[in-house]
């Protein structure tokens, strides 16, 4: 018999019926900083569904590595499914370690000087027509750039104005659309016939329709770009020869232009609203900046020349990273901490609990990039720090991500300086990820 046992640490604020549902709807960032100390593997009750979250870095890591194959992926990416299809994010088993193998040479970083040039580029053509003086929505601006970006990495030939339009605004809506119906318990509300509803489904589909077409358009055309989708359409195995169907090029694409896009713009307004609230910070970035690269632009080479600007991103990954909270599903019973979870029962982890772990991260919700000074540190971040996931299912394309956000921010500290305006509440949104509630900022344009 499984051991659910009765005497399990109850969560403050449980309710008859809801159970934790409403503590996490309301507060769960404050939610799951109050699991610390209450069990190494907590017990939660969302509705009559029990849910188990570890709440140690042992045992959390625990679950990502040497027991990752009792584990899918779980209640997240069942509902990501309908819109993501069987990208590399939802597969499971061998499927998934297949699509890793064809999807790999994508991510080789003998790629990034390509990708990186895209992310350059095109931060610098999105952010040279913004008027000095003016106030921007920089959560949104900062989406709408990290969705070129990924458009144009994935696909370097132009794109007809409609189909970046697509890509940009429906693309916006399924993203905004996914984490609502991620994070709602009940999945009861993305049912009804409302307005909102009735433009996610529509935007799912014009989303699905441009990448068929850019998919089915560069098959057609035969030639190698040199891009990440061309990377996709003829990576192959070379023991079985496998390559990835168009089918699964097209759920690879819909994945990192959701996913990737998302994290990355989360990430960068994170990052801007930390810098313009500590201007010291700040100033240290832009002279770091101006000694290494002077008034040129930044190119893969410059990224070691940048360990300033390299420990504020780590910081804000630390303090407001995009992934705050992941599902996991046993799939054969398995023994966590103790207790033995037979298959089907629910787990989270939450890489933001780690991250503010006081043990490990004194002051852990003051931003301090030089808490990363190898000196400072104290202590092996191996396993306490994962704004990527660990183990098997650790993002593939973190490395490329590090660097986008450092070329990016590069780019963008080079030529503006971003003012909060005064007055305005920023609250952290819990949703699919860890988003500003709102960020409008000031830009005035730095002299080069």
């Amino acid at each position: 018999m499984p051991n659910h046992g009765s005497d399990h640490p109850r969560p403050p604020g449980r309710l008859p019926l809801l159970g934790d549902a409403l503590s996490l709807r309301r507060d769960p960032l404050g939610f799951l900083e109050s699991l610390r100390g209450l069990a190494d593997l907590a017990e939660l009750r969302i509705g009559p569904q029990r849910v188990y979250l570890p709440t140690t870095a042992a045992l959390t890591n625990a679950v990502l590595t040497e027991q990752a194959r009792h584990f899918h992926k779980g209640a997240q990416f069942e509902k990501l499914r309908p819109v993501i299809g069987d990208g590399l994010a939802s597969a499971e088993g061998r499927a998934h370690r297949r699509q890793r193998a064809l999807v790999q040479p994508a991510f080789h970083r003998s790629r990034f000087p390509a990708y990186l040039q895209v992310a350059a580029r095109t931060t610098a053509e999105r952010t040279d027509t913004w008027q000095d003086g003016r106030t921007l929505e920089m959560d949104r601006q900062m989406y709408r750039l990290a969705a070129a970006i990924g458009t144009r990495i994935l696909y370097h030939s132009h794109l007809d104005d409609g189909s970046e339009a697509v890509i940009d605004d429906a693309g916006l809506t399924v993203v905004r659309g996914i984490g609502k119906r991620v994070t709602a318990p009940f999945g009861l509300a993305e049912r009804l016939p409302t307005r909102a509803n009735r433009r996610y489904r529509t935007a799912v589909v014009s989303l699905h329709e441009v990448v068929s077409h850019i998919v089915k358009a560069r098959r057609d055309d035969g030639h190698d770009h040199q891009d990440l989708l061309s990377v996709l359409l003829y990576s192959h195995d070379r023991a079985t020869g496998d390559r990835l169907t168009d089918r699964q090029v097209h759920d690879e694409v819909i994945t990192m232009l959701g996913g990737a896009t998302e994290s990355t713009a989360v990430s960068l307004s994170w990052t801007l609203y930390e810098l313009a609230r500590h201007p010291d910070v700040e100033a240290r970035v832009v002279e770091e900046l101006d000694t290494a690269l002077g008034t040129r632009d930044i190119t893969v080479d410059d990224l070691d020349a940048l360990p300033v600007l390299r420990r504020v991103v780590d910081e804000t990954l630390r303090l407001e990273g995009p992934a705050w909270m992941l599902t996991r599903r046993v799939a054969e019973a398995v023994d966590v901490g103790g207790r033995t979870l037979p298959a089907g029962t629910a787990l989270w982890y939450s890489p933001y609990l780690l991250h503010h772990d006081p043990a490990a991260f004194p002051d852990p919700h003051r931003f301090d990039p030089d808490r990363w000074l190898t000196a400072r540190r104290g202590t092996d971040a191996a396993g306490l720090f994962i704004p990527f996931g660990a183990g098997i299912r650790a993002c593939i394309g973190e490395s490329l991500a590090r660097a986008e956000l450092l070329v990016v921010l590069a780019t963008l500290l080079q030529r503006w300086r971003f003012h909060l305006v005064p007055g305005t509440r920023v609250r952290k949104v819990a949703g699919f990820v860890l988003s500003p509630s709102n960020l409008p900022m000031t830009v005035t344009r730095r002299p080069r």
